[in-house]
């Protein structure tokens, strides 16, 4: 059965906070899914327009499943 068919929405971000250390002191810049990460960085965070498209999922819903780190 799909995702749609159970009224589920699947939400994925679009924009990526990257940084080349895991450090509040790194160089950090944001990437996006067309630019793609650049070789010397590392996904750190979403990105702004995905803390501002996850919000209402947030507030809303019963049940969220985040995967990741």
């Amino acid at each position: 059965m799909k995702a749609g068919e159970k009224n589920v929405e699947i939400n994925l971000h679009v924009d990526f906070v990257c940084g080349t250390k895991k450090y509040k002191d790194t160089e950090t810049s944001i990437a996006t899914v067309e630019s793609s990460i650049p070789k010397e960085y590392m996904e750190l965070d979403i990105g702004p327009e995905a803390q501002e498209t996850f919000q209402k999922p947030i507030r809303v819903f019963k049940l969220i499943v985040w995967n990741g780190n």
